[in-house]
């Protein structure tokens, strides 16, 4: 993993950290593709991107440098999470 994500990755942490409802569906759906040995796969960024996409503001910056997000860093970030019990 990166030692320092780029801006937008690092609000896309934020968001997927303090929002209860996404906080929980993004290690749902990271946790479910570990156990089909398939995480960091495509859909699970595009399932990620979803959650923000409903979670975050329109007029936010995240939102519309969505594209520039560092998925890899924040699945793995998500799934260090899962390892050490934050779920």
């Amino acid at each position: 993993m990166a030692d320092k994500p780029n801006w937008v990755t690092g609000e896309a942490c934020l968001w997927l950290d303090n929002d209860e409802y996404i906080y929980h569906e993004s290690r749902r759906i990271v946790k479910q593709s570990m156990a089909n040995k398939s995480a960091g796969t495509y859909g699970d960024r595009l399932a990620l991107e979803r959650l923000l996409r409903e979670a975050a503001p329109a007029s936010g910056g995240l939102i519309t440098l969505i594209h520039d997000v560092d998925w890899d860093y924040v699945i793995d970030r998500l799934i260090d999470d899962i390892k050490e019990g934050y779920e």
